[in-house]
């Protein structure tokens, strides 16, 4: 398997807990102090998620493993694409960090509602798109400059950096979480 199929593996996954995210969005906003309080124990749970699988993990691999490939193979460091993905990984954390400011004020009680779902859905959107980018342009260019021996390489990268940062079982136990979710959230 190459380093760019491990990837959009991985955004599968990634998709679906943004399809997930935003129908508990749509949830908390459309009822804010109602039965959608009952959820934000899985809107905490789908922000470990990304904290720790989509930006710990996933976002390692492309920073510390895909994007120097790409550079080594002659991409430019400022103005190209790599530069971009950079960009919409530092937002996505951000819009993380205001889910989570947000979500934190929900379980307080204030009227946090809507910034909790603006948050959910910015960061859907972004992740969507940012995802589109990456396995329509980019992978298709590290498919095309990267040789085997060293997407070989990346892979064992990759495995590295999965087992060091989030630990044995832990992409498992997000998988199972998710699929759990799928059959509550989405119809």
């Amino acid at each position: 398997m190459k380093a760019t199929e491990m990837l959009k593996e991985e955004h599968r996954g990634v998709k679906l807990a943004l399809r997930i995210l935003d129908q508990l969005a749509a949830r908390i906003a459309d009822n804010p102090g109602g039965e959608s309080a009952a959820h934000t124990e899985d809107f905490a749970k789908l922000i470990e998620f990304s904290r720790v699988f989509v930006d710990k993990c996933h976002h390692a691999k492309e920073e510390e493993v895909l994007f120097p490939a790409l550079l080594a193979a002659g991409l430019p460091r400022e103005g190209g694409p790599v530069q971009v993905m950079l960009a919409e990984h530092a937002a996505g954390r951000n819009l993380v960090a205001a889910m989570e400011a947000a979500l934190t004020r929900y379980r307080s009680g204030a009227l946090a509602a809507a910034a909790l779902s603006e948050a959910a859905r910015d960061y859907a959107e972004l992740l969507t798109n940012h995802i589109d980018k990456e396995d329509n342009v980019l992978y298709p260019i590290a498919d095309a400059r990267i040789g085997a021996d060293i997407q070989a390489g990346m892979v064992e990268a990759f495995e590295n950096i999965e087992a060091d940062r989030i630990g044995a079982g832990t992409h498992a136990r997000f998988h199972e979480m998710l699929k759990e979710f799928k059959s509550k959230y989405i119809k």
